[in-house]
């Protein structure tokens, strides 16, 4: 019984290491969708979709 719970334990941590990897992996991808967001937005104002910058 102490190996189960010794191999759950274990295992509920790397399980939790994953969540905080994932977790960071979304906040990434909100905070990469925002500013492509606010980007897209500025150029729809501005009048430049659609052409090149340089």
């Amino acid at each position: 019984m102490e190996k189960t719970i010794d191999k759950a334990g274990r295992k509920l941590n790397e399980i939790n290491e994953r969540i905080k990897e994932l977790n960071e992996l979304k906040q990434d991808f909100e905070q990469m969708i925002e500013g492509f967001t606010v980007h897209l937005h500025d150029l729809k104002v501005n009048g430049n979709l659609g052409r090149r910058q340089n």
